[in-house]
């Protein structure tokens, strides 16, 4: 889900006509997500979120641009239309479907058990036939 906030930019250095982007990227529970790959397309810009979960671009052109997110191999896409009279523009992402250590954990020790038994039930039927 993106929500788009609006707020000025202070940047002396700026291209008159061009935004500045920030995108914020969180989990489910709202927590920023560092090392977040963002791409930002019509003319690819390509960086990451910092420490607060923050991804920048600046000197966005205005219109529709696909802003691409990869979170440890798992890609998702959203249309933004960059428009307004502030320079700089807000963007808040939630990745929901974000998986956890302890669900692969779960998975693992799951998988462990299941084999434990099949083995457990094989070495039986070995030593009965001997």
């Amino acid at each position: 889900m993106i929500s788009e906030e609006k707020s000025e930019s202070e940047e002396s250095e700026k291209q008159e006509g061009t935004y500045d982007i920030n995108v914020t990227i969180l989990d489910k529970e709202g927590n920023p997500l560092k090392d977040v790959k963002v791409t930002l397309y019509s003319d690819p810009k390509e960086t990451y979120t910092d420490e607060q979960g923050i991804a920048r671009f600046e000197n966005v052109n205005k219109g529709e641009h696909e802003l691409v997110i990869n979170n440890k191999g798992k890609e998702m896409s959203q249309n933004i239309n960059v428009k307004g009279e502030k320079d700089e523009l807000n963007f808040k992402v939630t990745i929901e479907n974000e998986s956890s250590t302890s669900t692969n954990w779960g998975l693992i020790i799951g998988i462990v058990l299941v084999l434990s038994v099949i083995i457990f039930f094989l070495i039986r039927i070995v030593k009965n036939i001997n």
